[in-house]
């Protein structure tokens, strides 16, 4: 396995415990959600636009469902063919996608957004802001039926932009009934903050490495446990060959 590939499942099971540790949102209705994307437009979404029937779309959504029966699928057929995320009416296919309880969670946002018709909401605005900048592009997908995650980057052209991981899963109807989408941060940090870290942590004397019993979790939050938490004070290089025997 090379550096890049390594880099990468990391970086994906790190986005996995993200999700096992912080759940699902408490849904609330009490909000003025703002997005902090860089560059974002300030234009406004004609309210015609968002109060537009959830309903008008229902053919399309039965079509969609009578051909795409897998989380997989229906994400593919969503943002590729039906430019969710840059278009109106793709906009509202995801909505009509959702079921009645929906609960979309962004990072970027303070709270949820909870049922189809604020999905409408939420969608409508990253078009708003996003329409005729470009398109997410899927870099990777999981196989998955009632349940898949992706990871994307935002790309205009040959220029790419923010990256981040989506969760999504699906109901008994095979209707979306939990978004989570994952930003990575708009800021990072620079040359500067890296050259204060070194400074700071100039002659510390790491902890010696503390024992663990090596085991074989199944369940997603043992697992999550057992990597970062069982394993976070081990011989670095132990642990490192450890954590790897978790990936194919």
């Amino acid at each position: 396995m090379n550096k890049g590939t390594m880099k990468s499942n990391f970086f994906h099971l790190l986005i996995c415990f993200s999700i096992c540790v912080n759940g699902f949102i408490a849904p609330s209705s009490n909000r003025v959600p703002q997005l902090a994307d860089k560059g974002a437009s300030t234009a406004s979404i004609p309210h015609s636009l968002v109060s537009t029937s959830l309903s008008a779309e229902s053919a399309d959504v039965s079509k969609i469902r009578s051909t795409t029966k897998r989380a997989r699928d229906l994400v593919r057929c969503l943002i590729e063919e039906d430019k969710c995320y840059v278009s109106e009416s793709g906009a509202r296919k995801f909505a009509d996608a959702c079921g009645a309880n929906v609960i979309i969670a962004d990072c970027f946002f303070p709270q949820p957004f909870n049922g189809k018709s604020e999905a409408l909401d939420y969608m409508m605005e990253r078009v708003g802001q996003r329409k005729g900048k470009g398109n997410i592009r899927i870099d990777k997908i999981s196989d998955g039926d009632r349940a898949c995650g992706f990871a994307w980057t935002w790309v205009c052209g040959e220029e790419e932009g923010l990256r981040g991981t989506t969760f999504i899963e699906l109901n008994d109807s095979g209707e979306i009934q939990y978004l989570q989408e994952i930003p990575e941060p708009i800021f990072k940090p620079g040359d500067l903050t890296q050259q204060l870290l070194k400074t700071i942590t100039q002659g510390f004397e790491p902890k010696p490495p503390a024992p663990y019993e090596k085991r074989r979790p199944t369940r997603a939050c043992e697992v999550a446990k057992y990597l970062f938490v069982d394993l976070n004070n081990a011989e670095p290089t132990e642990a490192t060959n450890e954590l790897m025997t978790f990936f194919d």
